[in-house]
């Protein structure tokens, strides 16, 4: 992954591990056939000073990973179609970019995780 990274990163334990599912995300994207699509994961990897080397190894992590949110965004859109309304609490919400690649219009959408995660996503969502 080509980096352009202007944050540095100060994760640790277990806030760190939203790293994998974010590299993940973006490195699929990145391919031809890929299961998911994150414009955004790729962008924040981009942008974050991070060695993302020691994850590609793992590509049965990654492809996991990958399955699962793509699962995940099946059912969660399939919620929203039914409750178009609704209000959605995303616990442990790391970097997820859920929200960009669903159909939320009308939905509020809350993201809770540690302080300093949350601090991140305000650098990388809102800046």
């Amino acid at each position: 992954m080509s980096a352009t990274s202007d944050i540095s990163l100060q994760l640790a334990g277990v806030p760190e591990t939203l790293l994998i599912t974010l590299y993940a995300r973006a490195a699929e994207s990145q391919k031809s056939d890929a299961i998911l699509q994150d414009e955004k994961a790729i962008e924040i990897a981009q942008r974050l000073d991070y060695d993302f080397a020691k994850f590609e190894p793992g590509w049965s992590s990654q492809l996991g990973c990958v399955i699962r949110a793509w699962h995940i965004d099946m059912l969660v859109q399939t919620f929203i179609d039914t409750h178009p309304e609704a209000i959605i609490v995303n616990l442990g919400a790391g970097l997820c970019t859920r929200y960009l690649r669903l159909e939320t219009a009308q939905v509020r959408w809350y993201d809770i995780d540690f302080p300093e995660v949350i601090e991140l996503r305000r650098q990388l969502f809102e800046g």
